[in-house]
Order: C-alpha cells, then structure tokens, then sequence
C-alpha cells in the first residue's frame, strides 16, 4: 500500500511502531509465584506423610500440638521482630528527618554528585528488618521443646539454698527468660548500630550547602545524642536483665572438688552482679533523661562509664581481695 503523501516512493511505508512489550516485572512475579506454589507442595506432601505416620504409632496429637506450636512461635517471633526493628528504624528516620538534613554532596571524577544517604539507609533498614525476622523466627520456633517445657512444667517443691527459687524454675522457665531476654539484647544491638550510622551519616561534612536554614550543625548533633541515648539506654536495660540473670549460672559451676557456688561467689560475687545489673539501670535512666532533656555527650560517657566502673569494683577487684584474705 502506497502513502499519497509519498508520492515519490514506489516501496510500501511499513510500519516500524514499537507494540507494548510485557513488562518483565509481571514475569518475575509470576515466577516467584511458581516457586512458592513448589515450596508449599513439597512441604504439605512432607507434613501429610509425617502426619501419617505418627497416627499411625498413635501420636497424631502429639504431632500436630508441636506442628502448630513451631510455626505459631514462627509467626510471633518473626511479627515482633520485624515490628520492633521496623519501628526504630521508622522512630531514627522521622527523628533525623525534623533535623532538616539535605542530600549531601559528594565529589566524582572532579564533578559534584548529590547522594540523599537517608533515602539509602531506609531501603536497607527495610531489608535487615525482613532477614532479621526470618532468621529470628527460624531460630526460636526450632527450640520449641523450651517452650513446651515452660508450659507444661509441673511444680517442684524442692529449693536451692542460694537463692531460694523453686527447681522447676531452673528446668522450665529460665531457659525461656535467656531466650527472650537474649533475643531482645541483640535487637537492641542492631538498632543501636543503626542509631550509630544514622548520626554518623548525619554530621557527615557537605561539599555544598543546600539550605542553610535547613542544615544546622547543632540542632544535628543534638538530634544524634538523642537518638544515641534512647537506643544506648535501651540496650543497658535489657543488658542489667541479661546480667541478673546470668547470676543463676554460677549454680551448675564446675569447680575442682564440687560443683555449685563458692563462699566467695556467694558473699561477693553474686552481690556485685546485683550491684552491676542497678547500676546498668541507673545508667539507662540517665540516658532518657538526656534524650528528653539535655541531649548532651557527657552524659552519654558518663552513663557509659559507671558501669564499667561498678563492675571493675564490685565483681573484679572484691571478689580477688575477698580471696587473698
């Protein structure tokens, strides 16, 4: 077909319009798709196998209590996880965000790129709260035994002189308090190494300034001392739980003759853990009142500093002089 507008051509005008082109995101999701309906197949026809089998020995409840004890704590410790580590990440980005910072600047090949890190930052928080609640979730569904043994422990009349708790306390419910109070000392980890990169990347110097108005150094710093004393006093609470608890090992201490607490460890030892464990509370007090307050660094050292101190006296120092004496 010739084109009257054309008249000088003899050849047809084909028509070269590109068409609409399947969008290669449909493909991945469907593939994705593909692979989830694979993983679901192959782990139903295992549960329903497994299912048979145990009914047939008589223990189908007791297959399906555990089946669906495993992925309850699945679904509540990776749910907490990722609303816990997705909510300080939310708290540092709005927190740094009323700061006013701008994109900063950063010089390639001689030639001035302007990089907005926070906007970096947050598709990585977005990724280390998804990894950390799968890995979480796996880890603590797979101790599914503590938990059963924390539910259906029976009572025990029998205490130990140290401390006076009962022995079902030792066998049931410890193991789970070091479960969730491990887990938790380790998200306050992560959300205190945050808080570092989040300041860090705040009070980075800029090649360029933007909006003096909007970039104050003070009002930054300020806001980074905040965020560090929330998360820093944070972590030193769920770490005086971590060391109150750790008290109740010293019961099972091998030593060369017995096994069981010294003299020492009872009279000095175990006190000075007491000790450390209120001084770390003081110290994480300290550091929300600076947060709300103050906002200043010498609080931060000063919160720091004490309970190094107190545990150097009361669990370093007493304990080798109560020795040599």
């Amino acid at each position: 077909m010739k084109d009257p507008d054309y008249p000088e051509l003899d050849a047809d005008i084909i028509d070269i319009t590109p068409g609409q082109r399947r969008r290669p995101g449909r493909i991945k999701w469907v593939i994705f798709a593909i692979l989830i309906a694979l993983i679901a197949i192959w782990r139903g026809s295992y549960i329903y196998v497994e299912s048979l089998w145990f009914g047939s020995l008589g223990f189908s409840s007791r297959y399906w209590y555990v089946l669906e004890l495993g992925w309850l704590l699945f679904a509540v410790f990776g749910i907490l996880t990722f609303g816990i580590l997705r909510g300080g990440f939310y708290l540092l980005e709005r927190w740094f965000q009323n700061a006013g910072i701008v994109p900063r600047t950063i010089i390639v090949n001689k030639q001035k790129v302007k990089i907005d890190l926070f906007a970096y930052l947050r598709r990585i928080g977005w990724g280390v709260a998804i990894v950390f609640a799968i890995i979480f979730a796996l880890a603590l569904s797979n101790d599914w035994q503590s938990w059963v043994l924390y539910f259906h422990g029976p009572r025990t009349a029998a205490t130990d002189p140290i401390f006076g708790h009962p022995v079902g306390f030792y066998l049931f419910s410890l193991p789970i308090y070091e479960l969730i109070s491990g887990w938790l000392l380790t998200l306050s980890v992560i959300l205190l190494i945050a808080a570092v990169v989040y300041s860090a990347a705040a009070v980075l110097p800029d090649q360029m300034v933007v909006d003096e108005k909007r970039t104050k150094v003070g009002n930054v710093a300020s806001q980074a001392y905040s965020a560090l004393s929330v998360f820093l006093g944070a972590f030193l609470l769920l770490l005086a739980l971590r060391t109150f608890l750790s008290r109740y090992s010293y019961l099972s201490v091998d030593h060369s003759s017995f096994s069981g607490v010294t003299y020492s460890e009872a009279n000095y030892l175990l006190p000075g853990l007491t000790i450390v464990a209120i001084a770390l509370v003081i110290a994480g007090a300290i550091l929300f009142v600076n947060a709300c307050t103050r906002r200043s660094l010498r609080f931060v050292v000063f919160a720091i500093g004490v309970p190094i101190v107190v545990y150097l006296i009361s669990v370093v120092i007493v304990p080798i002089m109560s020795r040599a004496l």
